[in-house]
């Protein structure tokens, strides 16, 4: 909705999922973008700003893991060894139009 688009270049993925994943023969990229259940908040924060949030963040105990950057391009992709891969908008729809 916000006119751009974004690159994910460091999907964090818990150990736990990789062994999940391995047990169960599923692609861990897939689980983690589709899998549900998660609890993290996704932000975006000015790159000039971004150590002043961070530590904001930090001070109450809380952390923040930079994982990609808005594009003027309106595609969200994956970057994985230097490959880009769409991702595709497959999770639940919160707002149905």
């Amino acid at each position: 909705m916000s006119g751009v688009g974004f690159v994910v270049d460091c999907l964090p993925v818990a150990d736990e999922a990789v062994v999940f994943a391995d047990q169960n023969g599923l692609d861990v990229e897939h689980l983690v973008l589709y899998g549900g259940e998660e609890y993290e908040l996704v932000l975006t924060v000015s790159p000039k700003d971004w150590d002043i949030v961070k530590g904001a963040v930090e001070a109450v105990g809380g952390s923040l893991f930079a994982i990609g950057r808005a594009t003027v391009e309106k595609q969200l992709v994956l970057m994985v060894n230097g490959e880009k891969r769409v991702i595709e908008p497959l999770g639940f729809e919160h707002f149905i139009r």
